[in-house]
């Protein structure tokens, strides 16, 4: 009996002192989930050790799920005037649908202006205005603008067109140029807010923007469309 009260004091004498010598516990390290291989789940790795594609590609996933939290708007139109939007409105407003009816500029494509680069002075655009009128060549006098005192040769809505007018003045001796700027137009349009036109079936809209109307759907970030911004 004095043999088993000495083991069991000897055993618990180790296992005290094994307990104060055993080193704390580590801290745990963070873990992301890496890009999947293929279609199957993701699996966990630490940070540390993933590569730098791979850590791109979780910075680029992270953008992703906060941006797309922006709020979406429906677009509807473009109405030819007011009082057709407004007969729209008022359609949806009687299904519970809220909208307002703006007016967007509407990017249509490109416009290639060509002009000689500004004079020093008014004065001297004038006289390159007079030269150039001698010679029978249509132009103006850019008034403002960051091409102000500059020499326009028109606005053309075809590239080709634009080209061969450089070329003709090139001809005559003048170092004519081009710049690219972006066409826009006015048009109405009705402004869903988000989650709205959930509310509005197929065959409601296909009644009330019937085929040929030269109307559609689009969807916007609201920030835009509150902005102002160009739309396409």
């Amino acid at each position: 009996m004095r043999m088993v009260l000495i083991v069991l004091v000897v055993m618990n004498v180790l296992l005290f002192g094994w307990q104060l010598l055993s080193p704390a516990d580590e801290p745990r390290a963070v873990v992301a989930a890496a890009p999947a291989a293929g279609a199957s789940a993701r699996s966990l790795v630490l940070l540390d050790e993933m590569d730098a594609d791979a850590r791109r590609a979780l910075a680029q996933s992270v953008g992703t799920e906060r941006t797309s939290s922006d709020p979406v708007c429906t677009l509807a139109g473009p109405f030819v005037d007011a009082d057709r939007g407004a007969i729209v409105r008022e359609r949806l407003r009687a299904l519970g649908v809220e909208s307002t009816l703006q007016s967007l500029e509407i990017t249509s494509g490109e416009s290639y202006w060509v002009f000689l680069r500004p004079e020093p002075s008014q004065e001297q655009a004038l006289r390159r205005l007079h030269e150039l009128h001698a010679k029978q060549v249509d132009s103006y006098v850019i008034p403002k603008g960051e091409l102000a005192n500059g020499i326009s040769f028109g606005m053309f809505t075809q590239k080709p067109l634009a080209e061969a007018r450089r070329a003709e003045m090139v001809k005559l001796g003048y170092e004519a140029e081009i710049k690219v700027l972006p066409r826009t137009q006015k048009e109405l349009w009705l402004i869903l807010g988000p989650g709205q036109a959930l509310r509005v079936g197929e065959s409601v809209w296909s009644e009330l923007l019937p085929e040929g109307g030269g109307q559609e759907i689009r969807q916007n970030l609201c920030s835009a469309v509150a902005s102002g911004g160009k739309f396409h």
